[in-house]
């Protein structure tokens, strides 16, 4: 039988999990992560982003991060949410 896993593969996908400093959005950025998605953390600590994007990297699955305010209109507007620079177009947000 199949893992859950294997069920929802993302290799190759890239996905933005906003207050992935803590809590449930970190939970979901470290399942992401395991599933072979492309992660982009998000929150608005860097310090702390720096410490998540180091803890889930491993080899063959890239992390970034990425502070800013995910429900800011600013953002929205600037296509921060729609495409993060050097990782390509935003397949999922969480």
């Amino acid at each position: 039988m199949a893992s859950s896993i294997d069920l929802f593969n993302l290799s190759g996908k890239l996905a933005l999990t906003t207050g992935s400093s803590q809590d449930i959005g970190f939970a979901m950025a470290r399942g992401l992560a395991a599933a072979g998605t492309r992660v982009v953390v998000n929150g608005r600590d860097t310090a702390r982003l720096q410490q998540i994007r180091a803890e889930l990297q491993t080899p063959g699955i890239g992390v970034s991060a990425a502070a800013f305010l995910a429900p800011d209109a600013s953002s929205v507007f600037n296509g921060h949410i729609l495409y993060v620079d050097g990782d390509g177009w935003i397949n999922s947000i969480v």
